[in-house]
């Protein structure tokens, strides 16, 4: 756990506070204010990188979670296929660029696995006499895989 996205967030905002505190004292000349300004900087580029990538890691697992799941359902004769994998992820990658943002959320990959997974899933005959969709099997699906937070 020392090496992880977290710790290391953590080491930068010790180094900021403590570059912070050098800064402070009355003693500190511009030159060095500046320096710490600049090492400041570098450090909230650095956290938002580590939170981005946090994030989309979370993101990737979350997706990897849910088409394994296809594969495993028993309603499902046929599961979704890796390349269903990336297609969730470019589709939910897409949604955050539409909503403004750089990074896709779990909310992302919700809203629009119905609509990448569908066609990708072969029902169990069984549901298709019964009259249930993919999209029926798909909503139950995703309320059993396990959100990350």
């Amino acid at each position: 756990m020392s090496g992880s996205p977290v710790v290391a967030a953590h080491r930068l905002v010790v180094e900021a506070v403590d570059a912070l505190a050098g800064a402070a004292s009355p003693a500190a000349t511009a030159e060095e204010a500046l320096s710490v300004l600049t090492v400041c900087e570098g450090v909230v580029r650095q956290l938002d990188r580590l939170v981005v990538s946090v994030v989309a890691d979370l993101v990737r697992r979350y997706i990897v979670d849910i088409v394994r799941a296809t594969r495993a359902n028993e309603d499902i004769q046929l599961g979704a296929s890796p390349r269903a994998t990336v297609a969730l992820f470019r589709a939910a990658r897409a949604a955050a660029v539409l909503d403004g943002r750089d990074f896709a959320t779990p909310d992302d990959v919700k809203g629009v696995t119905l609509a990448v997974l569908r066609h990708r899933i072969n029902l169990a005959p069984e549901l298709e006499v019964e009259g249930r969709s993919p999209d029926d099997v798909l909503t139950a699906l995703l309320a059993r895989v396990r959100v990350p937070e």
